[in-house]
């Protein structure tokens, strides 16, 4: 958005912050995504409805797998929750200490109010998008597994009775002193996906995230770039559990 309206919703957000107003908050969300899909929201009919995570590097895999749907009438659509929302909410109420890509990973512990409150502000924001606008999101989709911002996501979507899926971007093959650095990174950390399926582009990716600990068997698959078979058979699961 222009610099202006960038600069009043960020002094909104701090403000609701600050007050502790965390269901206007959620609310304020809601509004926000359900604006930026406005058109996806009033055109779509049934099935799948997933919310992704707008980024440069993934909106093409977003667009490519929504033309997917298109062309084989496949029954699933995408909200896009808006990249300068993100870096609002990064900018506005996240700890410095908690912005660090895989490094967040082992603070989690000391920032568990933290995370507890927003994640309890997204699913508030789920909800109301659900009441409002008769849009229940099954699906929250990242294209990394291990980004801070996406992170609260995950307890989010799961207590809202739907999955956390990462649809791997950076699922490249490394070269042999990249994929040592890589293991080295996630292991100092600790880190491991608490989401409920990764779906990436290789083996090689997949059996490097393993070796790192970052992953395990039973929730990775390698699907290819890109592909939503999977990603169609566990909204599906997800449906038959909890009817929309």
């Amino acid at each position: 958005p222009p610099k202006v309206k960038y600069a009043i919703l960020g002094v909104i957000i701090r403000l609701l912050w600050w007050a502790r107003c965390d269901t206007l908050l959620g609310r304020f969300l809601a509004v926000i995504i359900s604006s930026h899909n406005r058109r996806e929201i009033s055109s779509r009919t049934a099935g799948v409805v997933i919310l992704a995570f707008g980024r440069t590097i993934f909106n093409d895999d977003i667009s490519a797998l929504s033309e997917y749907a298109k062309r084989h009438r496949l029954s699933y659509c995408f909200l896009s929750f808006p990249s300068y929302l993100r870096a609002l909410l990064s900018e506005s109420v996240w700890p410095s200490a908690m912005r660090t890509q895989i490094a967040f990973y082992s603070l989690r512990h000391t920032h568990v109010a933290f995370l507890t409150r927003i994640t309890g502000i997204f699913e508030d924001a789920l909800h109301i998008i659900e009441d409002t606008y008769h849009t229940r999101i099954e699906i929250v989709l990242a294209g990394q597994i291990d980004y801070a911002m996406d992170y609260p996501w995950i307890a989010a979507i799961k207590n809202f009775g739907g999955k956390f899926i990462v649809l791997n971007k950076e699922s490249i093959i490394y070269s042999p002193s990249f994929a040592e650095e890589t293991v080295d990174l996630y292991k100092k950390d600790s880190f491991l996906y608490e989401g409920d399926a990764v779906l990436l582009y290789n083996l090689f990716a997949k059996e490097l995230y393993m070796r790192a600990g970052a992953i395990e068997e039973k929730n990775s698959y390698v699907v290819g770039c890109p592909r939503v078979d999977r990603l169609i058979q566990i909204g599906a699961h997800t449906r038959a559990k909890k009817p929309l």
